[in-house]
């Protein structure tokens, strides 16, 4: 017994070891900017202070159903965890009959048997499955966040360009209206006898060079409205955005280090924000609505990850 408790503890698995990184102390090029430098936000898109961008991302969080497929991989990949970690405690069966026969006397025949057992991890065979489906469900988790990032840098990308190609738009208007008003100067000058064909004809050509950029410029502002449309959940006809001027809107500073901020490259000791959604209505948990979401809710100060267990995630009320 003592002999099989001792080699119980015997692993052949090698315990894991992460890689050390090298990370720049600051950007190639120096900045123009010398104030200081934050960490970045989970709702990183806020610092822009456009309240119109923002309730776009609480839209597009909301109603994204490859976020909703990627919290069942949650679940999912959680449930599995919770099986293959069952393995190292023991097993307890409780089986019970009752039988009844009718000859010459009735008889009645009543058993309980319980059972239990329990598998000595020699080898560790069955802490390596466990810690293996453990890592899975953080591995589902970070490539559930990984969608969530690629959400928002989508339809924030995709909403500055939707304000560029209207200012370019508009650049395009003006030019091709000063541009014609050029050639009409030009055409009195011709009836003066100060200007020639060849110059009425040389700004004729500049008016349709400038006037065939305008419903080029028309068109990619189309299709980025009809883009952005989708992305926030919605549909192309009757979308719009009212937009501000990028020249007004505030622009948020960035550190270099961004290997700190990357979920992939931290320890599971370090500070690691959760899913920014809600596992039960897929609702966005920067929102004001009270909704359960998984893990530890998202928070401008750092909180450690709690140690591994059979149950990885919690689920809590947050406001």
């Amino acid at each position: 017994m003592v002999l099989g408790l001792a080699m119980g503890g015997c692993s052949l698995v090698p315990g894991y070891q992460q890689p050390v990184t090298s990370v720049p102390e600051g950007w190639a090029t120096p900045g123009t900017s010398s104030g200081p430098t934050v960490a970045v936000d989970p709702t990183w898109w806020r610092s822009f202070g456009d309240p119109e961008l923002a309730a776009l991302m609480d839209r597009a969080l909301a109603g994204s159903f490859n976020l909703q497929a990627a919290v069942a991989r949650i679940d999912e990949a959680r449930g599995t965890a919770e099986v293959a970690g069952a393995a190292q405690y023991p097993a307890v069966a409780a089986i019970g009959s009752i039988d009844a026969s009718n000859g010459f006397a009735t008889s009645h025949t009543q058993s309980v048997f319980a059972q239990a057992s329990y598998e000595i991890d020699f080898w560790g065979k069955n802490r390596a499955v466990a810690k293996s489906a453990e890592a899975l469900v953080h591995a589902t988790a970070f490539d559930s966040q990984t969608i969530v990032l690629t959400l928002t840098s989508t339809v924030a990308d995709t909403y500055f360009q939707v304000l560029s190609l209207r200012e370019r738009l508009r650049l395009a208007q003006q030019i091709a209206q000063s541009a014609r008003h050029i050639l009409s100067i030009i055409e009195a000058q011709r009836s003066g006898g100060t200007a020639s064909d060849l110059q009425i004809e040389q700004q004729r050509n500049a008016v349709f060079t400038f006037e065939s950029a305008v419903p080029i410029f028309r068109q990619q502002l189309d299709q980025s409205l009809h883009l952005l449309a989708v992305l926030a959940g919605g549909i192309p006809e009757g979308f719009d955005v009212a937009g501000q001027d990028l020249n007004k809107m505030a622009l948020p500073q960035i550190q270099a280090d961004l290997s700190r901020c990357r979920r992939s490259l931290r320890r599971r000791s370090s500070p690691t924000p959760p899913p920014a959604w809600c596992s039960r209505c897929s609702k966005a948990a920067v929102s004001k609505a009270s909704c359960a979401s998984i893990g530890l809710a998202w928070s401008s100060s750092p909180r450690p990850i709690a140690k591994p267990s059979s149950r990885l995630f919690r689920i809590r009320k947050t406001r």
